[in-house]
């Protein structure tokens, strides 16, 4: 039997097993290799005894030979909340948005599936195990990471571990300029995907290819924006957002993607009756024009012009194609995803519609936004036991939330349930006063006609009109509480006020059913023919 030796470096163990020194040490950490340090730090000095060895190699050195042959096979991943190690939580951002810069670049190759960047916040600080999280998210590996700005330099450290089993796949340190960081989460997406063996795509490699230096504060500026965001419906965030967008442009003009998420900003202050549509979306498809003069590949730029065009200028084939480009240059978007799916409810194409938003859920499985998204998806097809399912479940995990208290509130007037209807209702108006949002206080309308609290529903009428002068009025909405009165002819003058000044929630005609008595009526053909819809999919009684 051979006598006891000491082996004293990495090298001496690597020529001992007649392997790289990398694989070795790759072994320590998957497989057990017995490895000894003279200090006990990570970097300590290494040793190994030879009979250990020798038993290792017995046991399990044809396992971790065999790893070597037969890498793991992913197509499925999550990009898990890199960490901030410059100590200072205010550099939050940052390491955010590098996080969600890689979600966004890994999202381009296809036939990754990548999980939203909303659906992986959750594990910030997480104590939760690696094979623990990837059940909940359903993919085969996830990638760690760490972030620090020191110094004018940035550094990255990048970790990518297969889940079923667990074992550390690859692993990589980057060092680079402020300017270059945009870049870099480019390089690492290339990396990762000749981990998993994946081709790139010619547009994919073109874009990944692309390694453009961008202004530092800009790009600090933009992730801010991006930071900013948590309610999508809030003025306040989105003006907010707005700001770092439009300053990130102002410091680097040709940084493309502050372009389309200034133009992003525009279209939610003109959907949520913020600022008038004809300021919000000419500015929306403007930016996001400019943003594709840039960046031709840039799918948010793509979807951007496909949202104005449903929404502002009812051009449904051109926005077709706008949200297809964005979903063949970026098949993981989610703000495709839900862009396009609402495309095909307004056109009354609702199993596409539904099956595009469960799709989404496939990508972002932990956001309560897109269960919200298709439990209306579920409402605008009329299968109301569907929806209020979707908006229950969300109740349970929030039940102090006023939206889906008015949600249920509609879904029970449509079913004919009007004592409950009116009891979420109520529960709902108690939270959010007249005033905040003009689909809110319409919806609360709708109920009060319905159950026949006529009053009641002038009243809100009323309430709206007084505060005209503080808040826009979208008169779609409010054709609907006077069709729920019965009143036709003051439906079908608010209906035509709608068109004129182009009210986003005037593309909902021929999908909501609170406007389906007014289906059978010329005018209400000839308002849906101007908005460009095609005869087949308007919705006759």
């Amino acid at each position: 039997m051979e006598e006891k030796r000491i082996l004293e470096s990495w090298k001496e163990v690597s020529d001992y097993l007649k392997h790289s020194i990398k694989t070795c040490q790759r072994w320590e950490k998957e497989f057990g290799l017995p490895i000894h340090r003279f200090e006990e730090t990570a970097r300590g000095r290494v040793f190994a005894e030879t009979t250990e060895l020798d038993t290792w190699i017995k046991n399990k050195l044809c396992l971790a030979e065999a790893s070597e042959k037969d890498p793991p096979f992913f197509r499925s991943l999550a990009v898990l909340p890199f960490r901030n190690l410059c100590g200072d939580i205010e550099k939050d951002y940052f390491s955010d948005g590098i996080t969600e810069a890689l979600i966004t670049e890994l999202g381009q190759i296809r036939p990754f599936r990548i999980i939203s960047h909303q659906s992986v916040r959750q594990f910030q600080g997480t104590d939760k195990r690696i094979l623990e999280i990837a059940k909940l998210l359903r993919v085969d590996a996830l990638i760690e990471g760490a972030v620090l700005q020191a110094q004018g330099r940035v550094r990255l450290s990048v970790n990518l571990v297969a889940a079923f089993p667990e074992r550390h796949i690859w692993a990589q340190n980057y060092e680079c300029r402020p300017s270059e960081a945009a870049g870099l989460t480019r390089r690492i997406a290339r990396m990762i995907a000749e981990q998993a063996g994946v081709a790139l795509a010619p547009q994919a490699e073109i874009r990944l290819s692309s390694l453009q230096a961008i202004n530092p504060e800009s790009y600090e500026a933009y992730l801010r924006g991006r930071a900013s965001i948590r309610k999508s419906f809030l003025r306040a965030d989105i003006e907010r957002a707005l700001g770092y967008f439009e300053k990130a442009i102002e410091l680097d003009p040709e940084f493309a993607a502050a372009h389309a998420e200034k133009g992003w900003a525009y279209g939610q202050l003109g959907m949520y009756s913020h600022i008038r549509p004809g300021e919000a979306f000419p500015k929306q498809k403007e930016s996001a024009q400019r943003a594709l003069e840039l960046d031709s590949l840039l799918a948010e730029g793509h979807a951007e012009l496909g949202f104005a065009a449903m929404i502002y200028d009812w051009e449904w084939p051109q926005s077709e194609k706008y949200l297809m480009r964005a979903l063949e240059l970026n098949p993981n978007s989610q703000r495709a995803h839900f862009y396009y799916a609402l495309f095909l409810s307004l056109v009354c194409r609702n199993e596409e519609g539904i099956a595009m938003q469960k799709r989404l859920l496939d990508l972002d499985p932990l956001n309560p936004e897109s269960y919200w998204n298709l439990g209306w998806s579920f409402f605008w097809a009329c299968r109301y036991d569907e929806a209020k399912a979707v908006f229950d479940g969300l109740m349970e995990k929030s039940p102090d939330d006023h939206w889906l208290e008015m949600a249920l509130g509609v879904i029970y007037s449509q079913m004919n349930m009007p004592d409950q209807a009116v009891t979420m209702c109520h529960r709902a108006r108690a939270g959010v006063p007249v005033g905040v949002d003009c689909m809110f206080d319409c919806f609360t309308g709708i109920i009060y006609a319905r159950i026949a609290e006529k009053e009641k529903a002038h009243n809100i009428i009323a309430q709206i009109k007084a505060i005209s002068t503080e808040r826009i009025i979208d008169f779609a909405c409010l054709a609907g509480v006077f069709l729920a009165l019965g009143d036709t002819e003051e439906a079908v003058r608010c209906l035509e006020k709608s068109f004129q000044e182009h009210s986003p929630m005037l593309v909902y005609l021929n999908t909501a059913p609170f406007w389906k008595p007014l289906f059978a009526d010329p005018r209400c053909q000839n308002i849906l023919s101007r908005i460009n819809f095609p005869a087949a999919d308007f919705r006759i009684a």
